[in-house]
């Protein structure tokens, strides 16, 4: 079974960052611009975003780390997503309860 969700993947190391959903789709005829989402974005990519359906009312955006369950970032997650091929096997309970210690974040980096 694949996954669920897909990344898009740049078509250019060169895109502007600051671009969100609404700046890929045109208002009045509430549909993908897709020579738009063609400049951006791998075909893949695209393909995957023109089955998404577009919302009726373009709500504020907002950032959320995916790498954390409550979508915020930690140092704690940025450090788990940066080791996760170490996270792993019985080392894993070590880390885990380290973790879970009540002690400075800090300290805990330290460690």
């Amino acid at each position: 079974m694949g996954s669920l969700v897909h990344r898009p993947s740049p078509r250019d190391e060169i895109v502007d960052a600051s671009l969100v959903v609404p700046d890929f789709i045109l208002n009045e005829q509430r549909s993908w611009d897709v020579p738009k989402l063609m400049e951006a974005f791998d075909d893949v990519s695209v393909e995957h975003i023109l089955k998404l359906p577009i919302p009726y009312t373009l709500a504020n955006h907002s950032y959320v780390w995916v790498k954390n369950a409550k979508g915020k970032f930690t140092i704690k997650s940025a450090y788990q997503s940066s080791q996760e091929e170490k996270w792993v096997g019985p080392e894993n309970a070590l880390w885990k309860r380290i973790w879970g210690t009540k002690m400075s974040e800090r300290l805990k980096m330290l460690v």
